[in-house]
């Protein structure tokens, strides 16, 4: 199989670098997830610190922040059952650990989108706002809400932030975009 990769040239797809899989299923919501997020940068290499954290809105009204660490007692060598998702000693290569509980919505989730520096989240919902949360002072009781946001007449589906962070634009089903 070929590919046309960012330069415009064709690259066969055995070339490409291989994919390092997560290999760490929780389940994190009671109801399906409709959006995932993860934080835009890695903020560490050594086995105790979280790697980094990825957040997930669903339809359970509420969004959880998760983070990833290395698993200490996998033994990742050269090798990964690709179709297990383990290392070679069958032990998964990550660890996902909730960490947060983003609630307050009134109505299923739609998607979420962490800032780019990595220190807050913004969740959207089908009641019609989207909200901003602390993402380093949020705890598994309760979720650091910082901004909740109203204007919107439909349900509002989709969020992006600016790559500086000076600016985030949000979508609804009635195909309204707001800045």
């Amino acid at each position: 199989d070929h590919y046309s990769n960012s330069t415009g040239r064709n690259t066969n797809a055995s070339d490409a670098a291989p994919l390092d899989l997560l290999g760490a299923k929780n389940i994190v919501h009671e109801d399906r997830i409709m959006g995932i997020a993860m934080k835009p940068y890695i903020t560490s290499i050594t086995s105790t610190e979280p790697l980094t954290m990825v957040a997930s809105a669903s339809i359970d009204l509420s969004a959880k922040l998760c983070t990833v660490k290395l698993n200490e007692e996998a033994n990742v060598g050269d090798s990964m059952d690709v179709e297990n998702l383990n290392t070679k000693d069958n032990k998964l290569r990550y660890n996902i650990e909730e960490c947060a509980h983003l609630k307050g919505h009134a109505a299923r989730l739609c998607s979420v989108a962490f800032h780019p520096t990595g220190k807050f989240v913004a969740t959207t919902s089908f009641d019609h706002t989207w909200r901003l949360w602390d993402v380093e002072t949020s705890s598994m009781a309760e979720g650091k809400e910082l901004l909740l946001q109203d204007g919107h007449a439909r349900e509002v589906y989709g969020v992006g932030f600016h790559p500086d962070g000076s600016l985030v634009a949000t979508t609804d089903f009635g195909g309204v975009v707001q800045c």
